[in-house]
């Protein structure tokens, strides 16, 4: 089992829009706890850089783990991004989400590109 000393915020895409017209948008998913996070334990992997349109562009692997207590829509094809709470600075983008068997943990493998324009919405 991890240990868990790292409140995250999940983010999954979802139409919010109105009328009729959609809009696609990452919207929290909160907790009952007043934060609305989840305790979570984030390992970092390993680092690299990639040149996109002349410029470096960094990118962050991180393996975030999380308890059974975490609703089931961080799924195995969750459309997802995690972030570090409180400040919610570090934007992780979900790749891919595993059950670990014999302790009913999460585990999702995720990026943090330094180029990340992504909105989330609480």
């Amino acid at each position: 089992m991890a240990v868990k000393n790292k409140r995250i915020g999940i983010y999954l895409l979802q139409d919010v829009g109105t009328d009729g017209r959609v809009d696609m948008q990452y919207v929290l998913q909160p907790s009952a706890r007043a934060d609305g996070g989840y305790w979570a334990a984030v390992s970092f992997i390993g680092m690299r850089e990639t040149q996109v349109g002349g410029q470096a562009q960094r990118t962050a692997t991180y393996d975030v783990t999380t308890g059974s207590e975490v609703p089931f829509t961080l799924a195995l094809d969750a459309d997802a991004y995690i972030t570090v709470l409180p400040a919610n600075t570090r934007k992780m983008r979900v790749m891919s989400v595993a059950e670990i068997d014999n302790t009913g943990e999460r585990q999702a493998r995720c990026i943090e590109a330094s180029d990340t324009g992504v909105t989330l919405t609480e």
